[in-house]
């Protein structure tokens, strides 16, 4: 008290400013001075710098994140060079090394800047070591640990500070301040990817709020908007490696992280088939912590946990068109089952469902077949109704992309008579949508459309939003083969809306490619060729090759149309290459028909005639486009109409030499 009234007579009566710099060092001390001080001297502003909170009454927090690190969407070099983070990299590597140039080295900063979560320091002492590392070697050796984070010794550039010289330094400093339960929890909390919910946090890591709250007052916890808790990449890092040094505590606690995010996968796998809205909104907030859980389930063998996750993910990999990524993230997992360990049967179910659902959307037809049709019996004693219904539909869906409508047909029969024995009547109208599909291949259209109708409005009685999406895109294909155009925008324009209403992604660009062909097909070539290269795009995004091909297919026939043949050419020629190369023998088939038009347009009909009748005899086309090749034949001559129909081989021939 003596101390603050001796102060408090030199500040005298005016207004004035005391700055205290990295005050947590002395916090305690400090404490009582400060208040009495504020008390005696009512115009002083007290400005302090402090990793922990110094709780005076009159303390206002004002949290001092690193600088922004450019996200997504400011990744290129334009947008990134505005950011500080960015600027002062690039300023210590110049003056470490005045060959640096930020345009070769952006993506590797970018890295390192996410690795360091914007600390100036850190920044400053990574962009230090590219006087004798490769930015890449920096960023890679980021990802391992934290000793690179360190001054040269003897370097010129001496620290301001002596705790500056190292990061880790600093972090051990910090590290000193922590009780046992703080050190305890902020290594457990160190296994969040991306953060974690306070649930998580409790049952994880055995934070409870009070313990959290007492590491946010030390800035080594930090809150967003939604009330996740973050740690600083740093932070992260270092708790990270004292929680390794302990390898079964370190065991113990990832163990309770993996089954923490597998009981949340199976909680949100019912609105897979509900309302996909809450699906994406649960796996989005946690994406990186599902994936580390997942990864988790396949390293340790567990078939339950597997099976619990999978209906989940794949179907937000499908709803997001995210079908390459989700191929390649689960369809790994099939090896790692024991076929003795308990839901051994159920997890191969449903992983053999997701990845064949995700293999033919990415136009992997033959491998998603052989998947699906392997575990039709399997699947079916391995108490899962929607699995072991829905390998016999993607093994049907399979056969009808490779023209094989009748033998699909009955595949989706045997779905629809397995659902309704087994009162599932979610898969009874999935299933009938699907039936429906083959029906319209067999030129069925008035017992399709019925049929489309009966499926729509069961999807729409058990609230099944994904398959409402998916009967509503294919009536208004079914009236685009039918050319009752007024029909069929309605019902697209309803599928595009329905599908961005629920974060359908992969129904959207299904829309989209549906429009545009009807557009083409009345004559507004400019706006289809608008909505195809669109969906060309989003597809690249996403890897769903099925509709992309769809897609690039309908420009050529845009091409045609226009006189601009050899883009056409090109253009079919590369649906070729990818779809071969997946073994999409369906949608090398409907290239082909595509180029019987362009041999058409080049003026030799025999040649094209051949190739589209080699089409016709299998079930891959729309009545309204086979009875416009067919008519283009008759057109043709008597001596065209004789030709027989080439072989698959004499066609990939020619249009491979094709110049």
């Amino acid at each position: 008290a003596q101390a603050a009234t001796q102060l408090a007579r030199g500040l005298g009566t005016g207004p004035a400013l005391l700055v205290l710099d990295n005050a947590e060092h002395v916090a305690g001390v400090l404490r009582p001075l400060l208040s009495a001080l504020l008390d005696a001297a009512p115009r002083l502003v007290l400005l302090a710098t402090s990793r922990e909170r110094l709780h005076l009454p009159q303390e206002r927090v004002v949290p001092l994140p690193g600088l922004a690190v450019p996200e997504a969407d400011s990744r290129d070099l334009d947008a990134a060079q505005a950011y500080d983070a960015v600027q002062l990299f690039a300023w210590h590597a110049t003056a470490a090394r005045h060959d640096f140039r930020l345009e070769r080295e952006l993506p590797a900063v970018l890295d390192i800047l996410d690795a360091v979560g914007g600390l100036p320091l850190a920044i400053e002492l990574a962009a230090g070591w590219s006087r004798l590392l490769p930015t890449a070697a920096i960023a890679a050796d980021l990802k391992r640990s934290l000793d690179l984070l360190q001054r040269e010794p003897g370097h010129a550039d001496a620290a301001a500070r002596a705790e500056h010289a190292s990061v880790g330094r600093v972090l051990e400093q910090t590290w000193a301040l922590l009780s046992p339960a703080e050190r305890a929890a902020l290594e457990a909390l160190s296994v969040f990817q991306g953060g974690c919910a306070r649930d998580a946090a409790r049952d994880v890591a055995d934070c409870p709020l009070a313990l959290a709250a007492a590491l946010a007052d030390k800035s080594l916890l930090a809150t967003d908007e939604l009330g996740r808790f973050q740690l600083h990449p740093l932070v992260a890092a270092f708790a990270g490696q004292r929680l390794d040094a302990d390898a079964p505590r370190a065991a113990a606690v990832r163990d309770r992280h993996a089954q923490h995010y597998s009981r949340l996968a199976a909680a949100l796998a019912p609105h897979a088939v509900g309302d996909t809205r809450l699906l994406a909104a649960g796996i989005e907030a946690e994406f990186a912590n599902l994936q580390a859980a997942w990864r988790h389930a396949m390293a340790h063998r567990r078939a339950d946990r597997l099976a619990a996750m999978t209906r989940a993910l794949w179907a937000w990999y499908e709803a997001r068109s995210r079908q390459a990524v989700g191929v390649a993230t689960m369809q790994p997992a099939l090896g790692s089952i024991d076929d003795g360990a308990p839901d051994a049967a159920w997890a191969r179910a449903r992983l053999a469902h997701g990845v064949s659902m995700l293999l033919h959307r990415s136009g992997r037809n033959a491998e998603a077949q052989a998947l699906a049709r392997a575990a039709i019996e399997p699947s079916a004693d391995a108490g899962d109704t929607e699995a072991h219904v829905g390998c016999i539909l993607n093994t049907g869906s399979c056969l009808l992309a490779d023209g094989q409508a009748d033998a699909a047909l009955q595949l989706f029969q045997r779905a629809e008579a397995v659902s309704s024995q087994r009162g599932h009547r979610q898969c009874q109208a999935w299933a009938r949508g699907n039936a429906a599909v083959a029906l319209q291949l067999l030129s069925r259209l008035d017992e399709s459309r019925s049929v489309f109708q009966q499926a729509l409005l069961g999807s729409r009685e058990v609230g099944d939003q994904y398959n409402v999406g998916v009967h509503l895109v294919n009536l208004g294909n079914l009236e685009l083969d039918a050319a009752r155009w007024d029909d069929a925008l309605r019902w697209l324009e309803a599928a595009r809306a329905h599908a961005r209403q629920h974060g359908l992604q992969v129904l959207a660009l299904y829309a989209q490619t549906n429009l545009a062909n009807l557009l083409r097909q009345q004559g507004d070539l400019a706006a289809a060729r608008a909505h195809f290269s669109d969906a060309v795009e989003m597809c690249r995004r996403s890897g769903t090759y099925l509709v992309e091909w769809g897609a690039r297919l309908g420009v050529a026939r845009i091409d045609i149309a226009e006189g601009h043949l050899a883009p056409a050419l090109r253009g079919i020629q590369a649906v070729v290459r990818e779809a071969m190369a997946l073994g999409s023998n369906g949608d090398v088939l409907l290239a082909c028909a595509v180029y019987g038009d362009w041999l058409a347009a080049g003026g030799d009909m025999a040649a094209a005639a051949g190739c589209w009748r080699m089409v016709l005899d299998g079930r891959l086309l729309s009545q309204r486009r086979r009875d416009q090749i067919e008519a283009r034949i008759r057109e043709a001559g008597p001596a065209v109409q004789a030709l027989p129909a080439a072989s698959l081989g004499e066609v990939l021939v020619r249009l491979q030499a094709q110049g």
